[in-house]
């Protein structure tokens, strides 16, 4: 037999009515290909959305740096004291936070927590100002939002004011401004 013979499939008269051609094997082979990844994706789109439901208050996200978008600096403890500041990424203990799930709605709902220190972010109503405080569930001060997409580009705005975001400086000051879509009002999760 050559290669452009068909293979006699054994019909009566030595012929076959079912003879499929190669355009149709592929053709079909195609389909189920393309059936299989359209259930395989699926698959794994239901798997996402379970596991990011899985969350439980408490439940650590990520520990890494918080580097701001627009100077490249990490938020940082000042010294000893309750103070924040950005400084030049080092990956000390001083700069590692802990996104820690505290709930969900439009936003993922956060602690911003320094695993050395014990303490959390803390919004200071009365000027604006961000400081560390003990980590407390009954204080929404401590809650921020992740506006954004993914921890790698993020704005973070407080839970009791939405209409302020974390900003920074290259001067390494911290502070609260009115959202303005500016980089310095844009965080990153890990360098």
């Amino acid at each position: 037999m050559t290669l452009a013979e068909k293979p006699n499939a054994g019909g009566v008269d030595g012929t076959s009515s079912r003879t499929r051609t190669p355009d149709r094997w592929s053709l079909a082979r195609r389909v189920r290909t393309a059936v299989l990844a359209v259930a395989m994706s699926m698959g794994l789109v239901f798997l996402n959305a379970g596991s990011a439901s899985a969350l439980s208050p408490g439940d650590v996200i990520k520990t890494d740096l918080l580097r701001n978008w627009a100077t490249g600096r990490c938020l940082s403890l000042n010294g000893i004291s309750t103070s924040v500041i950005t400084d030049g990424c080092s990956g000390s203990v001083r700069q590692q936070w802990a996104l820690v799930y505290r709930g969900t709605s439009t936003y993922d709902y956060v602690w911003i927590k320094n695993p050395w220190s014990g303490w959390c972010l803390t919004l200071n109503h009365s000027d604006l100002s961000v400081s560390l405080a003990a980590c407390d569930p009954e204080r929404p001060t401590q809650l921020w939002a992740g506006v954004g997409t993914s921890w790698d580009q993020v704005e973070l705005a407080n839970g009791t004011h939405d209409a302020i975001r974390l900003d920074s400086n290259a001067n390494g000051d911290v502070y609260l401004l009115p959202p303005n879509g500016g980089g310095y009002q844009k965080w990153k999760s890990g360098y």
